[in-house]
């Protein structure tokens, strides 16, 4: 009778990983999360909470190294390295530092914005020397008028300010309003000749105004002299014989 002799490789020996968290007052802090990671272990290694002593632990670790990480709420994380051997290792403590709290204050203060006093589209001016230089063919203020930015003279004869109709315009004589009340049109031309400055408003929202959403045209007439004084416009060119 032959016996048979069956040889078995002997396992490696585990051991157990115990510990103890606590507070800067060395008093156990329950509820903190301890994770285990090594090359030895799983992906996201090993993890265990603490009891109501502040105990944790870890069965059946190999030997080698491994790293422990400990948090709680209202602590710092703590991160240790642990060299695990064929001995049984002694229970250890982690002590937790408080977290660090950063507190900021803000003052808000309320701040009056500044209402801006320039206009916001500057008018438009022409001179009595200007006037008298331009090559008019009519010498009405309403031919003088598209010279001025902002204002055309469209094919029917109407002005046209700021692409508005002069019917949504206005016009000051001297201050006194002359647009036809019933159709808003530009009632008075007044001769160039008699003209100081002619000025166009392209702001519908000028606070010294109201009543129009287009343009303000303001005529200012040239002052009455005390001498008898003549000029002589519009002649016609002479051809050479």
């Amino acid at each position: 009778m032959v016996a048979g002799l069956c040889l078995g490789r002997a396992l490696p020996s585990t051991q157990t990983v115990r510990g103890e968290v606590l507070d800067e007052k060395n008093v156990p802090i329950p509820e903190a999360l301890c994770t285990l990671t090594s090359r030895l272990l799983p992906t996201g290694g090993l993890s265990a909470t603490t009891d109501y002593k502040g105990h944790f632990e870890f069965l059946g670790l190999q030997p080698g190294e491994y790293s422990l990480f400990c948090a709680a709420a209202g602590h710092e994380p703590l991160k240790r390295v642990l060299e695990v051997t064929d001995v049984s290792p002694p229970e250890f403590q982690l002590v937790l530092p408080p977290e660090v709290v950063l507190h900021q204050t803000v003052e808000v203060r309320e701040q009056a914005a500044t209402v801006s006093t320039a206009q916001s589209a500057p008018s438009a001016k022409l001179g009595s020397a200007q006037l008298a230089s331009l090559p008019l063919v009519e010498q009405k203020f309403k031919a003088a008028l598209p010279y001025l930015p902002g204002v055309i003279r469209t094919p029917d004869g109407k002005i046209n300010i700021k692409g508005v109709p002069e019917n949504q315009s206005q016009l000051l004589v001297n201050s006194a309003e002359t647009s036809d009340p019933v159709t808003g049109n530009l009632a008075i031309d007044v001769p160039v000749v008699a003209i100081d400055s002619l000025q166009v408003y392209k702001n519908a929202y000028n606070p010294q105004y109201g009543g129009f959403t287009g343009g303000l045209t303001t005529i200012h007439t040239r002052p009455p002299s005390d001498k008898w004084e003549f000029e002589v416009q519009n002649l016609p060119p002479q051809s050479a014989h």
